[in-house]
């Protein structure tokens, strides 16, 4: 799997929440004895709070060049980026620390979670990671894409809103005529929070989300295959 890059756990807020847990099932088996029983209702809940977490809690997830090793209390999984089903990053600034999440799905559904807080700038390995894995899901999509004509990027459900071909994008757009758009007049324009434009030229096609599972993989997959097109392309030239 290459170099070990990083170790990422969760501990401290995994410990604050079963906490929380224990204390909630402690005042739901009290307020039950004192003869308030809808409050037994909550003793079931806070149990299985504690159950994950746990999992959070003594979560080791060791991120390599290639690759992931996670374990917890009850299980683990490995593989390779390559290999994974989706990634998908999420974002949030809270009172000035940016809380980053990046979810791995393996092809078997399983789930892995990266979490980090952002104190110091500069602490830029979420980032970096969300760019290798991409870069690493979006070579065996090229791999794919020599077999077929089309790989599905981004779905709705399970309809497909955005397919990436050899020399383009197919587009659905809410009519659910399927447009097609060559790289050279596919672009995309950010909007409010994660919300992202797809244009044709300057013309807007579809509202998506840049926090959508494999949004990022397909950005990477467009910017392989525009090169290569380039390099193709001055090669010829010559």
């Amino acid at each position: 799997m290459g170099k070990l890059l990083f170790v990422n756990t969760n501990r401290v807020n995994g410990i604050a929440a079963i906490v929380l847990c224990l204390a909630l099932v402690a005042l739901a088996i009290w307020l039950t004895l004192d003869g308030t029983y809808v409050a037994a209702i909550f003793v079931p809940l806070g149990l299985l709070g504690i159950k994950f977490f746990l999992k959070m809690a003594t979560q080791r997830v060791e991120l390599y060049e290639q690759g992931y090793v996670s374990k917890n209390i009850f299980n683990g999984v490995s593989g390779r980026y390559a290999d994974l089903k989706s990634i998908t990053r999420s974002a949030v600034r809270v009172n000035g620390v940016l809380n980053t999440d990046i979810f791995f799905t393996t092809n078997a559904g399983e789930k892995v979670i990266v979490h980090n807080e952002k104190f110091l700038k500069g602490d830029d390995k979420m980032e970096l990671l969300m760019e290798r894995v991409s870069r690493a899901m979006a070579e065996t999509w090229a791999k794919n894409l020599e077999r077929q004509t089309v790989v599905v990027w981004v779905v709705d459900g399970a309809k497909p809103l955005l397919k990436i071909r050899k020399d383009g994008v197919l587009v659905t757009d809410k009519s659910g005529a399927e447009i097609y758009v060559p790289f050279t007049q596919f672009q995309m324009k950010a909007t409010h929070g994660l919300g992202v434009e797809i244009l044709n030229a300057n013309q807007k096609v579809l509202s998506t989300s840049s926090g959508t599972a494999n949004f990022h993989v397909g950005m990477s997959l467009i910017a392989m295959l525009a090169n290569k097109r380039s390099m193709t392309a001055t090669s010829s030239s010559h």
